[in-house]
């Protein structure tokens, strides 16, 4: 500091930009030495993914899409709960759609319950055959297996 006080100001305004460049070298250098280091991270984080990728699925690296777990709907559960309660009779839907909402007090809507009615007939939990004359105007009848 006490050479500092002898020099001149000239000579002190020279050493403060020798200074400046020296730090503005050494930030250039780190700052290039950063972005080197940021493509190396990248490269081999992507490398980690493919080898996460394989370890995962070995066949190929192909990553099995993740199963999307079908709910089980209240209505469909009800309604075959009502045709299995009453083995041997044929009911058409708007009988089913009285009989779920007198037993369980639920409000459900007639279509949800049809829509369920194909569910059920298509995994074969249920039978449909068309519906007697003299059935409201129904156009089937169903009943539990």
């Amino acid at each position: 500091m006490e050479g500092s006080k002898n020099r001149s100001l000239g000579e002190l305004e020279t050493s403060y930009r020798n200074k400046i460049q020296e730090l503005t070298d050494q930030r250039t250098q780190l700052a290039a030495q950063l972005d080197s280091c940021d493509e190396k991270l990248r490269a081999f984080q992507e490398k980690l993914h493919w080898v996460q990728t394989l370890i995962v699925a070995p066949d190929g690296g192909r990553i099995p899409k993740p199963t999307k777990r079908r709910r089980k709907s209240p209505v469909k559960l009800l309604t075959y709960q009502v045709l299995r309660d009453r083995p041997g009779q044929w009911l058409t839907a708007k009988q089913i759609f009285t009989a779920i909402r007198k037993d369980t007090k639920k409000r459900v809507s007639r279509q949800s319950i049809n829509v369920n009615l194909n569910l059920l007939e298509k995994s074969g939990q249920i039978r449909r055959r068309p519906a007697p004359k003299g059935s409201g105007g129904a156009q089937y009848v169903f009943s539990a297996v």
